[in-house]
This record gives structure tokens, C-alpha cells and sequence, in this order.
């Protein structure tokens, strides 16, 4: 997918995390995850597993995601299995792919404000 500022991380399919993670970068989930993703892109393979909220720029979902989603750009593949939520800019379905949730366009101002300006908003 997109590399970041400082490179990306790889969570293999043989590791499971429990907790929070935080990137600058890419990360690329082929293993599970049960807590919340901030990062600049995700990239959820087939047969990765995130349980809980995701809030990135970019996003492409080939696994399973159960939570909500915030992020500029999603694009669900044929493979993604979502049950959760999604604040979106552009949005990506593909035929096959699998949604249960609500949709949500964000403004065209809120758009474009970078994920760091975003973020001050959460808290």
C-alpha cells in the first residue's frame, strides 16, 4: 500500500495484539488485533483480524474488521467482512464484499484536513 514518514510495520499472521497501536506510517495486518489503529495508512490482508475502532488516512480492508471506521480514503475489496460503522471521503466497495453498518460522508472541508488536525478533534 503507502508508505509513510517512517516506513511501515507488519503484524504477521502468527501475532495477535491486545492494546492500542499508533503509526506514523503504514501498517499491514495479516494477524489480529483487538483495539484501536491510528496511522496514517492500514492495510487489513485476507485473514487479518482487527476488533475495534480504526482512524487513518487510507485504508483497504481484504479481512475483518469489527468497529468503527474514520478515514479519508477506504476501499473494501472482495474479501473484507466489515460489521462496524464508516466516516468516509471516498469509499471503495467492491463486488463481494461484505458490509453491515452505517455510512457517513464526511464535508468536503473535513475532507481535507490532515489526520493530525483530525485527531486534536477526538480528544
Amino acid at each position: 500500500m503507502m508508505g509513510g514518514a517512517s516506513g511501515s510495520s507488519v503484524i504477521s499472521k502468527d501475532l495477535t495484539i491486545d492494546g492500542n497501536m499508533s503509526s506514523d506510517g503504514a501498517i499491514q495486518l495479516e494477524g489480529s488485533v483487538k483495539g484501536e489503529i491510528r496511522c496514517r495508512s492500514l492495510e487489513i490482508m485476507e485473514g487479518g483480524v482487527l476488533d475495534g475502532q480504526i482512524i487513518c488516512d487510507t485504508l483497504r480492508v481484504r479481512g475483518k474488521v469489527r468497529g468503527g471506521i474514520d478515514a479519508r480514503i477506504v476501499y473494501l475489496d472482495e474479501s473484507a467482512d466489515v460489521r462496524g460503522d464508516i466516516l468516509h471521503g471516498v469509499l471503495n466497495i467492491l463486488p463481494g464484499a461484505y458490509l453491515e453498518g452505517r455510512l457517513q460522508r464526511r464535508q468536503a472541508e473535513a475532507e481535507k484536513a490532515p489526520l493530525a488536525a483530525r485527531e486534536g478533534e477526538r480528544r
